[in-house]
């Protein structure tokens, strides 16, 4: 596990990430990115058009643009879930063709929540570590690595849907 937080925005703008601990209630809100929250400890719930959703360790939530959401820290007593956050567009995964395509039970819907089991987990989360190695190494090619490990983590999450 790392111990230093990062965030990080690309030249582009079409790729973010951020680990961190959340702790702060937001405001209702959309955005014309895709969201990825993953929850390495504790929880958080998420108000998304007319329906709050908790989730805990092990879960992620996938929000598709122009859907209206917040996080909410569900519990005042325990103030922090350590996570990852990314946001994307199609243009950072794949310039040359539709992902939605390829990946449509992912992205067939405003917003998707997976609960990963615990001997899936570790695995889906190595992927995460290397996106933030690369993106704090930055080491020639290091846009692409990233675009490949997201990419990787988006099939799996799509075959997870399928077979479950």
């Amino acid at each position: 596990m790392y111990t230093s937080f990062l965030n990080y925005w690309n030249e582009r703008n079409n790729f973010f990430i951020s680990h961190r601990n959340f702790s702060n209630n937001h405001e209702h809100h959309t955005h014309n990115l895709y969201e990825i929250l993953y929850i390495f400890t504790g929880d958080r719930s998420f108000f998304i058009n007319d329906r709050t959703y908790n989730v805990k360790d092990g879960d992620l939530v996938l929000i598709s643009p122009n859907t209206l959401h917040k996080a909410i820290n569900p519990d005042p007593d325990v103030s922090e879930c350590e996570g990852i956050l990314i946001y994307f567009d199609e243009s950072f995964i794949s310039p040359t063709c539709d992902i939605k395509q390829h990946l449509s039970p992912l992205f067939d819907q405003e917003h998707t929540i997976i609960s990963l089991p615990v001997n899936e987990r570790s695995f889906f989360e190595q992927l995460f570590y290397k996106i933030l190695r690369e993106v704090r190494l930055q080491n020639d090619g290091f846009e692409l690595a990233v675009q490949s490990l997201l990419l990787h983590q988006l099939i799996y999450l799509c075959r997870h849907i399928k077979h479950n």
